[in-house]
């Protein structure tokens, strides 16, 4: 497939996506918006899996079939008074995916050399991880599972202190270590 023919189509599946979106604003026109956007989405996907070249990884094909399983079933169970913890969870779920692809990257990739790759996955996992512990928070909040209160440790501040400076630290021995060792 040529650059321009993906690039067109892919443009093409981008109005879609908005355009559903757009059509989410009426209770008339959600159902319709949410197929459009769901289709404009799976057509995305497909294009890029094809355009790449990775149309024959069994895997994927199994958790994208698991994915839409799953994300059927929940979609006819789930109320319209849970879709805000759904929202949440799912917000979670994302943030913790990005987490688990900076792991990923920076695992695997023990000589990155590029720093603004370095400094990307960095920021993808500190983000991800806090996306998905507020999101999950707010889930169970949502579901009332946990206290609707504010909790407050003692010496609340110093916790947070203290964990924002060690997660910096963290942040920045990934970044500076040399390529080819292992942070610890």
């Amino acid at each position: 497939m040529s650059n321009s023919l993906y690039y067109t189509l892919a443009l093409i599946c981008v109005i879609g996506i908005i355009w559903g979106i757009r059509l989410m604003n009426s209770p008339k026109t959600a159902i319709s918006g949410n197929l459009l956007g769901a289709i404009s989405l799976s057509i995305t996907v497909l294009l890029t899996l094809l355009k790449y070249g990775i149309l024959s990884d069994y895997v994927l094909w199994a958790g994208m079939i698991a994915g839409g399983l799953i994300g059927y079933y929940i979609s006819i169970k789930v109320t319209m008074l849970k879709i805000p913890q759904m929202v949440a969870l799912f917000n979670g779920l994302g943030g913790g995916a990005s987490g688990l692809v900076a792991i990923i990257i920076l695992a695997e990739n023990h000589n990155i050399e590029n720093l603004f790759i370095k400094i990307t996955a960095v920021l993808g996992l500190i983000v991800g991880w806090v996306t998905f512990s507020g999101s999950i928070v707010a889930a169970l909040k949502l579901d009332q599972k946990i206290s609707q209160k504010p909790i407050q440790l003692k010496k609340h501040n110093l916790i947070i202190g203290i964990s924002s400076a060690l997660t910096c630290i963290f942040a920045i021995l990934l970044i500076i270590k040399p390529s080819g060792s292992l942070l610890f």
